[in-house]
């Protein structure tokens, strides 16, 4: 699996791994998703489960990138039909399962984690990717400490900084005391990265 900003070489994935991905609304999270999806075009099934966008705003966040929509068609399946308490049934287990974005519904925010549970429980060879809203300056999103208990990796994303929150293979990183990383969107939509990882 590849991420922008070549985040996955600060750790390994394994089926039935998830990734949280906490952002300000507005701030990159379905920029993120889109990046990463495209960047793992044609190594596995493709879903991207759709919570806010119709169509035709669909289609021109995709007009951003180099790829013609046929190859968007043809390499990611959009789900719309889907909510926050069915959505564990929805996954597909050998999949590729990008969730834009999870919201809890009513006051009791910690149930996001017994969700993200049993997405995990459904996938089989599968992994998920799985977006969240944080308030500004906070580090983690929805449901705090219950959004990220069950996460391999767990980022959190303001405009211009990522900063990993979570890493349960950090054995696997050269350099895991260095967890931020700066970066700039260009063209729209290429995370281009500032300078080097820092703590």
């Amino acid at each position: 699996l590849t991420l922008p900003l070549n985040l996955h070489i600060k750790t390994k994935f394994y089926p039935k791994a998830v990734i949280v991905i906490a952002g300000v609304s507005g701030m990159g999270k379905t920029l993120f998703s889109f990046n990463t999806i495209a960047s793992n075009f044609g190594k596995y099934p493709i879903f991207y489960f759709n919570s806010e966008m119709g169509p035709e705003a669909l289609k021109m966040k995709l007009s951003y990138f180099p790829i013609p929509m046929t190859e968007w068609a043809k390499n990611m399946k959009v789900i719309d039909q889907w909510d926050f308490n069915n959505i564990a049934d929805k996954i597909q287990p050998d999949a590729f399962n990008v969730i834009d974005y999870l919201e809890p519904e009513g006051e009791k925010a910690f149930n996001i984690h017994a969700v993200i549970s049993a997405i995990i429980r459904r996938l089989n060879k599968g992994t998920a990717l799985i977006a969240i809203q944080k308030k500004p300056g906070a580090t983690m999103g929805t449901g705090g400490i219950y959004s990220i208990k069950a996460a391999t990796l767990a980022i959190s994303l303001d405009w211009g900084t990522i900063e990993i929150t979570k890493n349960r293979f950090r054995e696997a990183d050269m350099q895991p005391t260095l967890n931020k990383i700066n970066f700039e969107v260009h063209q729209g939509y290429k995370f281009m990265q500032l300078d080097g990882w820092y703590k």
